[in-house]
């Protein structure tokens, strides 16, 4: 058994203060929740909850932690840029034996995910 490369990008065309929004603006509660079930096989929230821990209040921030991770990818030595049929995309990866390659791996794979799971509601 070996490593093995992997990676994820996400796409930040639109700014900082539009995804912000989105989470501060358009989601409540019970979109957060929708958000925690649709992400939990590939993010796996639910390694995090105990009886202390508020998942929704938790998520929110960890989403929060995640856009601004993405952002900050010109001052972040493990993470890179890429423009392509104009749109400009984060990336992030390397080589893994089961760990994530990259401290930015996972907060760039919860925005991503964010994002799609963002458009793909329908009460926008």
């Amino acid at each position: 058994m070996g490593a093995d490369f992997v990676w994820i990008d996400a796409d930040v065309t639109e700014s900082k203060e539009t995804w912000l929004k989105r989470l501060t603006h358009d989601m409540d509660a019970e979109s957060i929740q929708s958000f925690i079930e649709a992400t939990e096989p590939e993010i796996g929230w639910y390694r995090f909850d105990d009886e202390e821990t508020d998942m929704v209040e938790f998520v929110t921030e960890y989403i929060k932690d995640s856009i601004n991770t993405a952002y900050d990818y010109m001052y972040n030595r493990e993470m890179g840029w890429y423009m392509r049929d104009g749109y400009t995309y984060v990336l992030t990866g390397g080589m893994s034996w089961g760990d994530d390659p990259t401290d930015a791996f996972e907060y760039i794979c919860t925005f991503r995910a964010f994002q799609d799971w963002y458009k793909s509601v329908p009460y926008k």
